[in-house]
């Protein structure tokens, strides 16, 4: 997966320089909404682990009141 994130960034670095300003444009969207992806995709990574936390913690504390 971190491959893939480099590969995404070296082309979103791509040389801008003989593109019009509607190509340019057009380009910075797109790299906008693939920004918008992998941040996304981060944020539910990280929800998923803490929910698993949350769950592991939860597991925890019922068998520790358990053998009470």
């Amino acid at each position: 997966q971190q491959a893939s994130v480099q590969n995404a960034q070296n082309f979103l670095q791509m040389d801008m320089s003989n593109l019009s300003n509607r190509q340019q444009t057009e380009v910075f969207k797109a790299q906008q909404n693939i920004q918008a992806l992998f941040t996304d995709q981060a944020a539910r990574e990280s929800s998923k682990a803490i929910c698993c936390s949350a769950v592991k913690f939860m597991l925890a504390m019922s068998e520790i009141l358990a053998a009470f």
